[in-house]
């Protein structure tokens, strides 16, 4: 298996366009936090 090229994967690129109160208030709107038990929903 060859080394990751770059620094960032896909994943944390589209996380970083996100902002993070955006994510909060979602779960918060929608419940998810409530129901999220080892982690937080961001």
């Amino acid at each position: 298996m060859k080394p990751a090229k770059y620094k960032y994967t896909l994943l944390r690129q589209v996380m970083s366009n996100i902002p993070a109160y955006l994510g909060t208030s979602l779960a918060t709107k929608l419940g998810i936090d409530r129901q999220a038990r080892t982690f937080s929903p961001y």
